[in-house]
């Protein structure tokens, strides 16, 4: 079973999301 390249690349922006989204809630 192949990872395909979309789901690495929806993988990276969720977990950039939820990084970037915590930041900015710690940061207030």
């Amino acid at each position: 079973e192949k990872i395909t390249p979309y789901f690495l690349a929806g993988a990276c922006c969720i977990l950039a999301g939820m990084y970037i989204a915590d930041r900015m809630t710690k940061a207030e």
